[in-house]
């Protein structure tokens, strides 16, 4: 649904921020090769929303509580998105034992970036569910 969809860039446009600031601090350009990992960041990002959204929604239909849903997607749903993330996010730390600077940049970059947008998702949409009452995580449609 689009109110589904707009809910679902909510730990995307957190983890943007929070990489472009770690970018800013530590002083990582934006270049041709690290702005790639927006791109990267919205494509892993909604697949992780995505899997929470749908945790919640088989939880809600096995227990009929959003509490015991909540927690079904995080121990079930939010264990798999950070076993995947840490998969992933090694093959990215490979690219920091090159020579090119950029592309270790980047490894490093996507990989931190990779772990916050797993855990924007396992927390944000679970908390907006929890605390915002008129969306109803029972009315999302599989």
């Amino acid at each position: 649904s689009f109110v589904v969809g707009l809910i679902s860039m909510i730990p995307i446009s957190f983890t943007l921020l929070v990489d472009f600031a770690i970018m800013s601090i530590f002083g990582i350009v934006i270049d041709d090769v690290t702005i790639v990992i927006a791109s990267i960041l919205i494509g892993v990002g909604i697949d992780y929303t995505i899997h929470i959204i749908t945790g919640l929604r088989l939880g809600y239909e096995k227990y009929s509580d959003d509490d015991k849903a909540i927690s079904f997607a995080i121990r079930i749903i939010g264990r798999a998105v950070f076993i995947n993330t840490s998969a992933v996010s090694l093959g990215f730390i490979a690219l920091m034992f090159g020579d090119f600077l950029p592309l270790r940049s980047m490894g490093l970059l996507t990989a931190v970036t990779m772990f916050i947008a797993a855990g924007s998702a396992v927390i944000l949409i679970p908390a907006f569910v929890k605390s915002y009452k008129r969306f109803n995580i029972k009315e999302v449609k599989l």
